[in-house]
Parts: C-alpha cells; structure tokens; sequence
C-alpha cells in the first residue's frame, strides 16, 4: 500500500503514500541478531529485546537512516562475512533503541486506513461466500503475516464465524511453538477455534523415505501441511466435497510467483477451496509497524534474524539463514542434519560429503545417490509396454479402481476407460509381477503406471486421499481402500506421475548423446556441462576435447570444470 522512510528521530521507519508499484522488505534487527555477528565487542548496545536496534533490506543495515553494515553468505557451518561501512555511534555510545511509542505514533493514521481497508475486503469475502461455503478459516502459520491475517479477520467477522487452523510441520522454529501456544490461548478466551492439524506420519520418518526435500522436489508441503489439513477440516465439518474459504496472510511482495496471486481465488492445490488474502497489498514494513501498533505477539524467530520463520530446515532457506537456525537450534537441526548425512555417506565422503549436508542436497531432481529401492520399473520393447513391480506396497487391485472398472477378474484383463475398453497382462513373479500392454492410448498407458507405480511406492501420505473431492480414498495402517463410487475423475493422480513417493526417488534417465563436431559419443557429465557454459537450452553437444578447443584450453580443466560445477551442487551433473 505505502512506501517508507527512515526516521532518525525516533529510529524506525515512517509510511509514505506512494505509487510505487514494488516496494521494498524490510525487517527489524534486534540485539539477539548483532550478538551472533559478533558485533557486541565492537559496538555497545542494550541486551534488551523489546524493541529493535537497526532495520534491515536485504543484506544491508540501517541505523537512523544510515547504511552502517553489509553481510555476505554463510552456510550452516560458517557464519556470514560481515562488513562495517561506518560504525553507528561513535566509540563507547550506546545505541538507540527504536522509540515503539514515537513511531506508532507517527503511523497511526496510514495503519488504521490500511486496516480499515483490509476489514472491509474481508467482510466482503464472507459475504460474497458465505452462503457457499461450508467454513471460513484462517490458515495460520505463526509468521508475522498470519499474526496480522488473524488480527483482521477477529476485527472483521464474529468470532464464531470462522476458525483458526494451525498446519503444524512439526519442523517448525522453537519459537514458532511458543508462539502458537499464546495465540491459542488467546483464541480460546476469545472463544475462536483453534485447530491444530499434522500428519500421522512423523518428517523423522518421512525424510527417510522420501529423501530429504528438495527446491524441485519438495513433497514436505503437501505430506506435512496442506494434506493434513485438508483431511482435519473434512473431519469438522463432516464433509468430503467440503467448501472452506482459507483467509491466508499471503502477500505480492514475498516472491514473483506470489506477486501474481489474485486476491481471492480457487486454490491450485485442493479442488472446491477457495483462497482469499487480507493482507495482500501490504509490504513487510506495514506488517511489522501493524504488529508494533496494536502490541500483537511476534515471533521471536524474526528477533534472531531470521526473515520468516518456516520450517527449521527448508530447502528454499538460504546460507545465512542455514547458519542462524544451526547456531540458534543446534538440537532441533541435528535430526535433519543427520538424515542427510545418512543418506548421501553411501556415494560421498569427506569434503563432498561436507558440500552435501551443507547444501547439496537441497538442488536434487530425483532419487539418484539416494540409498533408497524404488521397487518399480518400466520399459517400452516393440511396441509392448512393461512394468515390472517388485516388493509392492499396496494393492494395485485397489489402484486400479481410481482409472476405470475391471471386467474380469483374471489376466489378461479387461478395463472400461473413458468409454472404452483396454487391456493388460500380469504375470507373478517371485519377486512381485511383471505387467505388459500392447494398447498406444498414451492417456491410458499414463494412468496405467500411475496405478502401479502406487502399488509399488504408496506409504500412505495421504495425498491421494486429500485430492479425492469425493471422499473414495481411505488409507489406514498401510492398507488402501478405493469406494466403488470412485468416479474416475483423475483429481487423485495429480501428483507428478502419480505418486509423491515414487517421484521423489526416481532416478531419472541418463540418455547419451554424440558430439556435433565429431560424433564421440557425450555422456551426462558433458551434457551438463555444455549446457552449464554454453546455456540451458543449448540442443547440440560438444565432446570434452571439441569443447576445451571452442574455448581454448585443455581437457583436464574441463574435467575440473565438471568436479567443480558437481560439488557446487549443480542439478546438471551427477
């Protein structure tokens, strides 16, 4: 909604109306965060957390509108490099505190607009939906936006109008868990519903089964938050094909894919729900000066520097934000830690292994170096489709329900698929069965593996369960069961090919090609390479010796180029 500046009076920041369609994130520094980069012998400064220091843009520190510092990078086992660029008071003065009071003051006006307009898109929300939907709700994390969601909302609607649904990771921060404690409690003298939803299934066990998560592969969303939601509201209000209007406090300015978002919407994720977001418009600046003027708790994780408060290791985290939850967490990182240990040891030691733990594994595509069976095959041989299943987890009995309806019950068998009938084979094996189909619909062949790439992968996430809008999935202690009203509509098999499992451990195929030049056969590692130096949509390839005389120089720095590219974690080599 409105700009800022720096106000050396008071030391905080004051809202300016402006026209400026980005604006730019800023955050509070307190003395928690100064401590940790080692400040606190240079500088002299309150050990006080009630109110912050310094503000932060980016990687830049301001004092009373000045830009005394920069940091650089970090990792979870190095701390960022830190910069002076002019000391914030002289030698031996004590720094100021932010003057709350002066501030909140000077913001009152431009805040209480702001929020007059946020409740009156809010009750036009529940207006607009509440003779369609089942619930409203907000969808509360314990971050800064959601405390201020939550507070528009109680301000908008009556208290017995919506409900409050924490979709608790249990990879949460410490602090966020203290955090969620008080607004619970506050919910209930408020007499607000408050929820809590999980997984039944525990990120210690998850992320040994699934691998650790990754930017491209980061199943942790659906598994431990959005599914066990979906599942806990389908319990409250009786309904599979339930309506819920989530209030989030979503916002344009967290990231490009969110500055797209409308301000209401059907959610991308679960049919029939409908998103809707308060808070929208607003910059981090009108979140935090919302929070100092009506005294609503933070999150103490933003105290420590950190710029939201997530899950505690995330793969979308970067290296200073690594070091301060290893340095601040040290116990509630371990466990994570040491599943990545784990799982990458068997295919590194030493240095490489260092890179891993540290980074590497957050830019994984698929299930290769991950000591992980994937019990599942598939190949195509003259025209003949093969999947070959061994060890499965599930029925594809079951499975198979969600595509079409069987016609017999013996192989070779018949299937009614969209209008038509399709056959397959299954032949027992020791091992499991090895099924075959010599149809070329490629829809039905695509939902043919679908089917037993569950039957092979399926732990039972509930994923499948949660796309279901009719409610024909259950999933109980390992077993499957698929309603006979199942409808075939395919909202199941929304999941990359199929199957969250399957997805994450896949190793993707390595296909060679041949050089351009001089067609010696190029393997995966100069694949990448290629397309590393020469750009990602490069469609020719260039062997090692034709690509080191393009750029004039040897093989063997080439080689290292690969070695180098590897380590940095690079998703292009292997």
């Amino acid at each position: 909604m409105f700009d800022f500046i720096f106000d050396p009076d008071t030391n905080g920041i004051v809202l300016q109306e402006s026209e400026k369609p980005l604006r730019r994130e800023i955050r509070p520094v307190y003395c928690h965060e100064l401590d940790m980069l080692g400040l606190k012998d240079r500088w002299r400064y309150s050990s006080d957390d009630s109110a912050p220091l310094m503000w932060a843009i980016n990687n830049f520190y301001f004092y009373k509108g000045r830009k005394v510092m920069k940091t650089q990078g970090g990792s979870c086992h190095s701390a960022p490099v830190v910069t002076i660029l002019e000391d914030p008071e002289p030698a031996g003065v004590l720094l100021q505190m932010c003057d709350i009071v002066g501030m909140n003051a000077k913001n009152r006006p431009l805040l209480d607009r702001l929020q007059a307009q946020s409740i009156e898109f809010t009750r036009k929300v529940y207006a607009d939906y509440k003779d369609r939907a089942d619930l409203f709700y907000v969808a509360f994390s314990g971050g800064k936006d959601s405390i201020a969601a939550l507070d528009i909302v109680q301000r908008a609607l009556p208290h017995n109008a919506f409900k409050v649904v924490f979709g608790d990771t249990q990879m949460e921060f410490p602090d966020t868990y203290r955090l969620v404690n008080t607004v619970e409690a506050q919910c209930r003298a408020a007499e607000i519903d408050f929820i809590r939803a999980k997984s039944e299934q525990t990120p210690a066990d998850t992320w040994r089964v699934f691998g650790p998560p990754a930017e491209v592969r980061r199943w942790c969303c659906s598994v431990h938050k959005t599914t066990p939601q979906i599942l806990t509201l389908r319990q409250i209000t009786g309904k599979a094909d339930f309506t819920g209007v989530a209030l989030c406090g979503v916002r344009h300015a967290e990231s490009v894919r969110r500055s797209t978002y409308k301000p209401v919407t059907p959610s991308a994720k679960h049919k029939g729900q409908i998103a809707a977001y308060p808070i929208i418009d607003w910059s981090s600046a009108e979140v935090y000066l919302y929070i100092y003027a009506y005294s609503l708790p933070m999150n103490d994780a933003y105290k420590r520097g950190n710029r939201r408060a997530g899950c505690l290791v995330c793969p979308m985290s970067g290296g200073s934000r690594d070091w301060i939850t290893d340095t601040d967490y040290p116990a509630a990182v371990k466990p994570f830690r040491a599943v990545i240990a784990d799982m990458y040891s068997q295919h590194y030691a030493g240095t490489e292994l260092d890179h891993y733990i540290t980074a590497g594994w957050k830019y994984r595509r698929d299930g290769r170096d991950l000591p992980l069976e994937l019990n599942y095959a598939e190949y195509k041989k003259n025209g003949i489709q093969h999947i070959i299943v061994s060890g499965p987890k599930t029925s594809w009995a079951e499975w198979i329900k969600t595509i079409g309806i069987l016609q017999n019950d013996v192989s070779p068998y018949k299937i009614l698929f969209r209008g038509k009938v399709f056959r397959f084979e299954i032949e027992e094996t020791k091992q499991g069965y090895k099924v075959t189909s010599a149809e070329t619909n490629r829809v039905f062949l695509k939902y043919l593996k679908h089917v037993f790439r569950r039957a092979a992968c399926c732990i039972g996430c509930h994923e499948c369960e949660a796309d279901c809008h009719q409610g024909c999935i259950s999933m109980h202690n390992g077993h499957v069961k698929i309603s006979d009203k199942c409808r075939h509509c395919a909202e199941c098999h929304k999941a990359d090919d199929g199957c969250l499992h399957y997805k994450s451990i896949v190793k993707a195929k390595i296909k060679d090609d041949f050089c351009c030049k001089c067609n010696s056969p190029v393997d995966y590692n100069v694949i990448g390479l290629n397309k590393r130096l020469l750009g990602r949509g490069v469609q020719q390839f260039m062997c090692l010796h034709c690509l080191a005389v393009f750029f004039g120089t040897t093989e063997s720095v080439m080689r290292h180029k690969i070695d180098e590219f590897r380590d940095d974690g690079c998703p292009l080599f292997q």
